[in-house]
C-alpha cells in the first residue's frame, strides 16, 4: 500500500525489503495524483500537488508569483491593499461609500485618516467633513460638528456658535472677554451701570445731561 508524501506525490512502502528504495510516485510523472477525488491541490507545479485559485507561488497558472502586498484570489494576483472586493483578505467587499486603503474599508469622507484620499490625514483640531479636512473650531459651516452651520450673525468660537455683538466672552471675536459688571454691546465691552449709552440694558441711552448710575438715568 502506498505512502502519502508531503509534496503531493506518492510511495510504495518496501519496508519489507530495505535494501530496495522506495518509489516516488510524482504529479509530473503521474498527473492524475493530484485528481485525488476530493482534492482542492488539482494542478501539478513543480512536482507538487497546488491550488492555482488560491496558491501565492502558482496564482492562475504554475509560476505566476503573487507580489508584495498581494494574494491569490480565485486565481487572479490581487493587491488586498486597495482593492475593494478583496481588502485585507480575499472575499473581503467594502460597502458603496467605501475605499480599500492599506487593508481597510474606510469611508474617505469621514475617516480623518484617510480624508478625501488614502493617507490624507487631518491636523490636530480637525475632523473629516464630506472628504474635506475641517477645523471645527472655527469653521461657520461646520461649528463643532460636521453640517452644523452658525446663523448669519454669529462667528464660531472653540466648537460654538456665539454672538460676536452680545456674548460677553467673545465680545467683537473670539476670545474677547468682558470684566466684572461689563457687558457686550454691539461688540464691545460697556458697563451697564454708568455707560449712558447703554444704562441698564444695550442701546438704553439716557438724555444729553443725564448721568448713569446703578443703571439708572440721573438716579437719586
Amino acid at each position: 500500500m502506498g505512502l502519502k508524501t508531503g509534496s503531493g506525490g506518492w510511495r510504495t512502502n518496501r519496508a519489507s525489503d530495505p535494501k530496495i528504495p522506495p518509489v516516488t510516485y510524482t504529479c509530473d510523472n503521474y498527473p492524475q495524483i493530484c485528481q485525488v477525488k476530493g482534492s482542492v491541490k488539482n494542478h501539478c507545479c513543480e512536482k507538487t500537488c497546488v491550488d492555482v485559485k488560491t496558491d501565492l507561488l502558482n496564482c492562475g497558472a504554475c509560476g505566476h508569483k503573487c507580489g508584495y502586498g498581494e494574494l491569490c484570489c480565485d486565481g487572479d494576483r490581487v493587491s488586498v491593499m486597495k482593492n475593494r472586493k478583496n481588502c485585507g483578505m480575499c472575499g473581503n467587499k467594502c460597502k458603496d461609500k467605501e475605499r480599500c486603503c492599506n487593508g481597510k474599508c474606510v469611508n474617505k469622507k469621514t475617516d480623518p485618516l484617510n480624508c478625501g484620499k488614502c493617507g490624507h490625514k487631518c491636523g490636530y483640531g480637525e475632523i473629516c467633513c464630506e472628504g474635506h479636512c475641517i477645523n471645527v473650531m472655527t469653521d461657520k459651516k461646520n461649528c463643532g460638528m460636521c453640517d452644523n452651520k452658525c446663523k448669519d450673525k454669529e462667528i464660531c468660537c472653540n466648537g460654538k456658535c456665539v454672538n460676536k455683538r452680545t456674548d460677553p466672552l467673545n465680545c467683537g471675536e473670539c476670545g474677547h472677554k468682558c470684566g466684572q459688571n461689563g457687558s457686550c454691546c454691539k461688540s464691545k465691552c460697556v458697563n451697564l451701570n454708568t455707560n449712558k449709552m447703554h444704562c441698564g440694558g444695550c442701546d438704553k441711552k439716557c438724555k444729553k445731561d443725564d448721568v448713569c448710575e446703578f443703571g439708572m438715568c440721573n438716579y437719586a
